[in-house]
């Protein structure tokens, strides 16, 4: 959808079959449209939100139905790669979002540190970076995750749903993930509970005493052991936080 509105595409606009680029045009625009009636509906249901992604230079965005918020973040910061005459390099790929979202929005806004050489997308390799690097779904999820929070849809250490899959990242990449959970937990706590269904505030003391007591039953029945999370990693355990760090700071 997006290589209608590309500026490569007009920049050939003249050259092959005219009616057949004028189909495709037309059908891209409604396909557009139809996300931007799906992104509405999102926003007039509540606490429903959206991700609607095209390239910064796409002239989609001048559509006049296009009346979203729109930050503009760069692929490179999310780990993007691609290879040229100089071997593997990052890709700069400036990319408009809208979202409805201020914490998703945060996230993907953040532009190239201008410290490294970028790979240009040119002679056939833009098709192969219209896959989203796992950084750039990382990073859309943790907003998406701050954004529950806020709005009292999670609690500050749910996980959400634990799936069973084969763990898909490589060594980096998951010491990577797991180092950015735990600068979560690091900074997360600050002394404040909230019913997970109903967002209400809870007794701090009260909740300290139900952990303690659900711990306590958790050890009576040997339900784990502990080891090393690098023992975990290293065998591509899956790893579920039972009691976050910094409660045990608050039981003693």
């Amino acid at each position: 959808m997006c290589t209608a509105f590309s500026n490569l595409q007009n920049l050939a606009k003249h050259k092959g079959d005219l009616e057949q680029k004028k189909r495709t045009l037309l059908n891209s625009i409604m396909h557009v449209k139809f996300c931007i009636e799906l992104c509405i509906e999102q926003m007039e249901n509540g606490r429903r939100y959206f991700c609607f992604e095209h390239p910064a230079s796409a002239t989609s965005w001048k559509l006049p139905e296009m009346v979203v918020m729109r930050v503009v973040g760069h692929m490179c910061v999310h780990g993007m790669k691609s290879k040229d005459e100089q071997g593997e390099g990052l890709v700069l790929k400036p990319i408009g979002w809208a979202t409805n979202s201020p914490y998703i929005a945060r996230e993907l806004s953040v532009r190239c540190t201008k410290d490294h050489r970028h790979v240009q997308l040119l002679s056939g390799r833009a098709r192969a970076a219209q896959v989203y690097p796992v950084r750039l779904c990382t990073s859309i999820l943790r907003g998406l995750r701050k954004q529950f929070v806020r709005d009292g849809m999670m609690g500050k250490y749910d996980l959400g749903t634990v799936c069973c899959e084969e763990p898909v990242l490589d060594d980096n990449i998951r010491q990577e993930v797991w180092g950015q959970i735990q600068s979560y937990y690091d900074n997360a706590d600050d002394g404040t509970y909230y019913d997970d269904i109903t967002g209400e505030l809870l007794d701090t003391e009260l909740v300290h005493r139900a952990i303690q007591e659900e711990m306590d039953t958790y050890k009576a029945h040997g339900v784990y052991i502990k080891v090393p999370i690098g023992e975990c990693l290293q065998n591509n355990l899956l790893l579920r936080l039972i009691n976050p760090p910094q409660l045990s700071s608050h039981q003693k």
